[in-house]
């Protein structure tokens, strides 16, 4: 998966590039960190609070099915799971995540983003008036 960071506010916003496990990643997200998913940016776009939260939530993407697959397994062995998953980690960090300042070109976009339609309810006569 490849990565996009950018600052939004107080936040980081993390826009996801490949549409192959965009929603898993999502998903995963908001039940860990409670992050919402802005979905009209990319394949989507995870907030997080902090970049710290953003590589915990790599760890634990990585680290988790491997937990799940050594279900029972010794201390000894979840440690070198972890340790695994930190070493895979850094080099997602190194080569799919790349640093830029989107959300402020998102802001100060003049896009018009349609709310909704409110339908015409009244019936008109033939001159055009409302009944």
């Amino acid at each position: 998966m490849n990565y996009l960071v950018s600052w939004y506010g107080q936040n980081i916003c993390v826009g996801l590039l490949n549409k192959e496990g965009a929603e898993e990643e999502a998903n995963l997200a908001h039940n860990l960190f409670k992050s919402h998913n802005n979905t009209y940016l990319f394949h989507g776009a995870l907030n997080f609070k902090s970049t710290k939260e953003f590589w915990r939530f790599l760890i634990l993407k990585e680290y988790l099915p491997k937990l799940m697959d050594n279900l029972g397994c010794n201390r000894k062995k979840r440690k070198e799971l972890l340790q695994d998953s930190f070493v895979k980690v850094r080099e997602v960090k190194e080569n799919n995540v790349n640093f830029q300042n989107f959300m402020q070109q998102v802001s100060q976009s003049n896009n018009c983003y349609d709310i909704g339609v409110i339908p015409n309810t009244w019936d008109e006569t033939s001159s055009g008036e409302p009944a």
